[in-house]
């Protein structure tokens, strides 16, 4: 099994070098390509059916089985879906309905203490659970059981994000501190919350650098100060700022989307779409009518993903 580790630098937005860039794990790796960004100080804020085709919308089974608190990340394989929260990582099916949890947390053998991410094993339908306190990768099948266990070195026990390539190598990302914000500005600025160290961030033009990536065959987005997306399909390369969710009356950012997704995933809570009751009534939108008249505010977030159109750039 090989771990290959990745360190992803900050750099600037209209000087972005692209280095080695693949597509899918078994490309080979392509020769440095210069991007250039179209209008790279005005970023685009643009309506969400300009650049997609449909929205797909999934509730969440609610029951004591599975009640989810904040989602930290949702994957999809097929017609899984795997969503983490504060308290565990749960399986759903197409529709949203509850199928089982995916390990869970203890201090036995086949348990995880903490878990740092999560990685999908699509081709052999195993689920990779990070342990950095533990030293581990557990390994679950997609039914929840115990499956096998990796062991890390210690030196490289600080992984922050993982994928799992066809041919079984995982690909790692290991955080390097913004050199930018150093650490006299963050023993400076501790106890911050997220939201407000990004606008301190924004103050004083310093930058958190690319915070999240997600690529197809025919695009690449990164996502900048996890707040802006860079969007690149080989040819041409705009930043897109926030864009608009017109039903629901909310702006958001084209690559999160309200939820950490490697799969264009987002979430709405429950009670978020019974407060827009009324505005789902006025723009006749089929799906928000259905979901805002059985709802409940105690309920299980509501899925939600992104169908892109095959050009997103011509707009």
């Amino acid at each position: 099994m090989k771990i290959h580790k990745h360190h992803i630098i900050h750099k600037h937005l209209w000087g972005i070098i692209l280095c080695s860039l693949c597509f899918s794990c078994q490309q080979k790796a392509r020769e440095m390509t210069d991007v250039r960004i179209l209008h790279p100080r005005e970023a685009i804020e643009t309506d969400i059916d300009v650049i997609t085709d449909s929205i797909a919308y999934i509730p969440l089974e609610t029951s004591d089985e599975c009640l989810l608190d904040n989602i930290l990340s949702a994957k999809r394989d097929g017609g899984c879906y795997f969503v983490q929260d504060g308290k565990g990582l749960y399986a759903f099916d197409g529709t949203g309905r509850f199928l089982n949890e995916i390990g869970r947390r203890g201090n036995g053998p086949e348990e995880y203490l903490y878990m740092d991410c999560y990685a999908l094993d699509r081709t052999n339908k195993l689920v990779y659970v990070v342990s950095n306190v533990q030293k581990k990768i557990f390994r679950y099948t997609y039914q929840g059981k115990f499956h096998s266990a990796l062991y890390v070195d210690p030196h490289d026990a600080n992984i922050a994000s993982l994928t799992v390539c066809s041919d079984s190598v995982l690909l790692a990302y290991y955080p390097l501190p913004n050199k930018a914000a150093d650490k006299a500005f963050w023993q400076a600025h501790k106890g911050l919350e997220f939201s407000e160290a990004r606008s301190l961030l924004r103050e004083k033009g310093l930058g958190l650098g690319i915070t999240a990536i997600a690529a197809t065959d025919g695009r690449l987005l990164l996502s900048l100060n996890n707040r802006q997306t860079l969007a690149w399909d080989g040819k041409s390369c705009r930043l897109i700022d926030n864009i608009l969710m017109p039903d629901v009356g909310v702006q958001t950012e084209l690559l999160s989307g309200g939820g950490c997704s490697d799969d264009y995933l987002g979430y709405f809570e429950a009670s978020f779409l019974c407060s827009r009751k009324e505005q789902a009534k006025e723009s006749g939108n089929p799906t928000f009518l259905r979901l805002s008249s059985y709802l409940k505010e105690e309920d299980n977030p509501v899925l939600f993903r992104y169908h892109f159109k095959k050009k997103i750039l011509g707009f």
